[in-house]
């Protein structure tokens, strides 16, 4: 006996039944949920790649980030040097003409070392 769409029951005859066809779906259904697995796996990578991207650059110039040369390095807090070393602690060089060390301070200071 044939259904509408010309199939027949596994039990009386040779075609594709509805055993086949349920088995199909199943086999399609889980085939479909990998892919909507991995689909989700690699998008919630991508986001946490970008969100922790953002993070990483808006705290770039946190305070304890050394010095980046080349750069104007801002921060508004107090810079310490301290250590026990016999001789200097800190030492800038300049071998072209120039001063190697310019400090500035506001009007009514004077910069001392």
């Amino acid at each position: 006996m044939q259904d509408k769409y010309g199939l027949r029951s596994s039990r009386g005859g040779t075609s594709v039944g509805y055993e086949e066809v349920g088995m199909a779906r199943r086999m399609f259904g889980g085939v479909m949920l990998v892919g909507r697995t991995v689909i989700f796996a690699v998008g919630f990578a991508v986001i946490l790649a970008v969100v922790l991207g953002l993070a990483t650059v808006t705290l770039a110039a946190a305070p304890g980030d050394p010095f980046k040369l080349g750069k104007t390095n801002t921060i508004n807090r107090l810079t310490t040097l301290v250590g026990s070393r016999d001789g200097a602690m800190l030492k800038v060089d300049n071998n072209a003409e120039a001063p190697a060390l310019d400090l500035e301070v506001g009007n009514t200071t004077i910069p001392t070392i």
